[in-house]
């Protein structure tokens, strides 16, 4: 029967037709070898994959510092029927009083005000080294009013709050403050991540790319932003600590805030990039310092979680020349880490500050 198959010439011309037309196939589709991609598309990837997000790219990040200057802010809730059935303190119409503080990176500068007469008579300002600073004093000392009128939350009923960046053009004595600063952003609940399934990385990145094209003017080639993106995304990764390629999912309690002040920092220092932003023929972008608000954020902890999330704190103001302020009613969370001011306020005021030497 085989004898007769191979006599038969047109079975075997179409036997080694076909024969011909698999190893055709084999030769030009490499999945049907092996499910895998080849060697060297795995080398590539895993190469883009740990350089992407490096620190050591041919576009640089300087961090400049972050300034709030409050000019004589008064706050006044009027004492209503309402305030005096739901308020803790119903009788206290001001909830800040004619005060005066310059938040500034590096030094921090307070000041109380007082009126006289319609004519305001401030003390001497005190300097404070640059560090992480906390607002005490017991419920509706004005801890939170504060804190809602720098975010813009509130309007005060008289005062300003004023934000800069000082930008160094030349040498570290040659500064100048430019208009365009950091948003301050509030951090007062921790609600539940949309997007659990994506890597940190990646929901950083989309987090750049919205905030940029909602209020940003940037004026380059996509490519050329996109290597300002991988600069970005090393430092913020590696000064807070974070795991790249870790699921938003598999975090644990101190990355996840450790994430949401990235998140928080990355909408705070790019509220607004243009051109002018660039320096050293536009391979460096200057962005101002995070200017982060928490509204007792970290309250509800235990010490173990705190202790691995306030040196983040600390990194953003040493490392990127933020400002964080953290209204708390545990300031003994906070004291494992140094330097640290507190400033306590009472009735609106600040009553006395406890700073660093």
């Amino acid at each position: 029967m085989v004898s007769s198959f191979w006599k038969d010439t047109s079975c075997a011309s179409a036997f080694l037709g076909a024969l011909i037309l698999v190893i055709n196939l084999h030769a030009s589709y490499p999945f049907m070898r092996h499910s895998q991609p080849p060697p060297m598309m795995r080398r590539s990837q895993q190469t883009t994959t740990t350089t992407r997000y490096s620190t050591t790219t041919t576009s640089s990040i300087q961090w400049c510092e972050s300034n709030v200057e409050i000019t004589d802010i008064c706050q006044i809730y009027p004492d209503t029927m309402w305030r005096r059935l739901t308020s803790s303190v119903p009788r206290r119409e001001f909830a800040l009083q004619n005060i005066s503080c310059m938040f500034y990176a590096l030094p921090l500068l307070l000041r109380n005000s007082t009126v006289d007469n319609n004519n305001v008579l401030s003390d001497p300002p005190v300097s404070v080294p640059r560090s992480l600073v906390l607002l005490i004093g017991a419920s509706s000392s004005g801890k939170s009013a504060l804190l809602k009128v720098i975010q813009g939350q509130e309007r005060p009923n008289r005062g300003t709050v004023q934000f800069s960046t000082t930008i160094p053009t030349g040498s570290s004595s040659d500064t100048s403050t430019t208009t365009i600063v950091a948003k301050p952003i509030m951090l007062d609940d921790r609600s539940p991540l949309s997007r659990q399934n994506e890597a940190v990385h990646s929901e950083l990145r989309t987090v750049i790319r919205n905030v940029v094209a909602e209020y940003s003017t940037v004026g380059m080639d996509s490519t050329d932003w996109i290597s300002f993106e991988d600069a970005i995304l090393g430092e913020m990764l590696s000064c807070l600590g974070l795991s790249p390629e870790k699921k938003l999912s598999s975090l644990t309690p101190s990355e996840d805030y450790r994430f949401r002040l990235a998140k928080a920092s990355l909408e705070s220092t790019l509220h607004y990039v243009d051109s002018r932003m660039f320096c050293i023929g536009g391979r460096c972008l200057q962005l101002p310092g995070p200017i982060l608000l928490l509204d007792e954020w970290l309250d509800k902890e235990t010490g173990q979680v705190a202790s691995k999330v306030i040196p983040a704190l600390q990194n953003i103001v040493h490392n990127f020349g933020g400002i964080v302020l953290s209204a708390t009613h545990k300031p003994a969370l906070y004291e494992q880490t140094a330097p640290l001011s507190k400033i306590m306020l009472s009735s609106g005021k600040i009553l006395n500050q406890d700073l660093p030497n």
